[in-house]
């Protein structure tokens, strides 16, 4: 109860700061995954983090689009790394959040819907979930497989991680023998993942978990290339901006460590088309009135 409610606390905060609702539309349902509203920002007034603003990612019978479609916020630190599967603070979260995208995510009105998986079913006894993948591709062309969610899986869950086990390793414990894996009691391949083929993914869980779709969407349980991760090697990766590619709707561009980060676009995000912003800046500001400052001299367009 107490790590539920850990997640809980820390989905809130995550999504509190979030600065682009990356999936707007209708609710999907969840028992059966229909892929209604997966497109990101395909509707209008998408909030931008804590401040009501929007971003731009506005609809046809919105207003009309600014020529420049470039944000800057600040952020109160420099993010430790990047490597989704050992991050555990907020403002790292709020970078994968855009840059990464797990099974399922989150529309603006928090609902969950399709993410990379448009499509699952569950079996009768709530145990086994089969997620169909979308055609979709990491920043470096490849194309984003079953296989890279079950790497992530173990990336996630292995005590012998580097450069240190992953903190978050308990919200893949409902999968089956996640747990005794991460304790070492089982191998990995006992544990309930199986990539069927390069779109088919099958998970078989411990006993019926009601939240279980809401814990893929969090930045913990994303996609890891192996081939990729292997060849910047796992202490490196997630370290600077070269040492990651990203299935999100934005790559991170470029990384001035304790100055700013800088995310762009990503053309080859399945849902491209409908994202508006081009360029998002976060500048790395540590004291909050000398953001505030910034803020009122127009240098920042959000300040959290």
């Amino acid at each position: 109860m107490k790590k539920f409610k850990l997640f809980v606390m820390i989905m809130a905060l995550v999504l509190s700061i979030s600065l682009v609702a990356t999936a707007c539309g209708t609710n999907a349902t969840t028992t059966t995954g229909t892929t209604a509203g997966t497109t990101a920002g395909t509707t209008g007034g998408t909030t931008a983090g804590t401040t009501g603003g929007t971003t731009g990612t506005t609809g046809t019978t919105g207003p009309k689009l600014a020529d420049k479609q470039e944000i800057t916020f600040n952020m109160s630190q420099e993010p430790p790394q990047l490597n989704t599967a050992l991050t555990t603070d907020t403002v790292s979260f709020d970078i994968i959040r855009h840059t990464y995208e797990g099974l399922t995510k989150r529309d603006s009105k928090d609902a969950i819907i399709p993410g990379i998986a448009e499509s699952w079913t569950t079996s009768a006894d709530g145990l086994v979930y089969t997620f169909k993948l979308r055609d979709a591709k990491w920043s470096n062309g490849d194309a984003v497989t079953a296989a890279d969610f079950v790497f992530g899986f173990k990336v996630l869950l292995s005590a012998d991680t580097k450069p240190q086990p992953a903190e978050y390793a308990y919200f893949a414990f409902p999968v089956k023998n996640a747990e005794k894996f991460n304790a070492g009691t089982a191998t990995f391949e006992e544990v309930g993942l199986k990539a069927v083929d390069a779109k088919t993914l099958e998970i078989t869980l411990e006993r019926p978990t009601g939240y279980f779709l809401d814990l893929l969407a969090f930045g913990v349980m994303m996609p890891i290339n192996e081939k990729f991760y292997t060849s910047v090697g796992a202490e490196q990766y997630g370290m600077e901006a070269d040492k990651m590619i990203y299935n999100g709707a934005y790559v991170v561009e470029s990384w001035d460590h304790d100055i700013e980060l800088v995310m762009t676009k990503n053309p080859n995000y399945y849902g491209a088309d409908n994202i508006k912003l081009t360029k998002i800046t976060g500048t790395i500001i540590k004291d909050s009135q000398a953001a505030f400052t910034q803020f009122l001299n127009g240098d920042l367009d959000i300040i959290n």
